[in-house]
């Protein structure tokens, strides 16, 4: 039996007086028992905090990292302005061809237009790799580094030189196909 007032367990099932409250106890035993297993029950099942749930998933949190900038956020800025200047290294390019091959026009060697057009598609190519290497170590660096602005701005211009080298390489490889197909009428 159990204090309806404290809780307490009763040593004896005759107490008036509670032992360790002093609080009176009921004179009938067998309704001071229901009571007492009553109040029990609601105290011990009132105490939340200290019941321990099973069925809930724990989340862990992402510790929070202190430093500096780490090697992924570095290679994907590294990457980006790599991927920026390949695609300006093909402009450049596309645009000493086109200057030559309006002296070439009528030309009847039109292969080395068609070379040529096949290298800046190809150039264009490899900086898309370097953008796409640019977004891979941002993902990188966003799940193993502390927050920094180099990653950002690497996750921004690596976004920038993929934009630019696939808008490229499409125009070249339409020039090429123009150009062979002109080639072959």
């Amino acid at each position: 039996m159990y204090c309806p007032n404290c809780g307490e367990y009763l040593r004896e099932p005759n107490q008036r007086f509670c032992h360790n409250c002093g609080s009176k106890l009921l004179d009938n035993s067998e309704e001071f028992q229901m009571a007492s297993e009553r109040d029990q029950y609601v105290k011990t099942s009132l105490k939340v905090s200290e019941q321990v749930y099973t069925d809930v998933p724990v989340i862990q949190q992402k510790p929070v990292v202190k430093g500096g900038v780490g090697t992924h956020s570095k290679k994907c800025l590294g990457y980006a302005i790599t991927s920026i200047a390949i695609a300006a290294v093909g402009f450049y390019l596309a645009f000493l061809i086109f200057m030559l091959s309006r002296i070439w026009i009528y030309a009847p060697n039109i292969t080395r237009r068609i070379i040529w057009w096949t290298i800046i598609a190809s150039v264009h190519l490899v900086g898309l790799s370097f953008g796409s290497s640019s977004r891979t170590h941002s993902k990188h660096a966003k799940n193993l580094e502390p927050v920094n602005s180099v990653e950002k701005v690497g996750n921004a211009l690596g976004i920038v030189g993929v934009i630019i080298n696939v808008i490229a390489m499409g125009i070249f490889f339409i020039l090429l196909l123009i150009n062979i197909t002109g080639y072959l009428l």
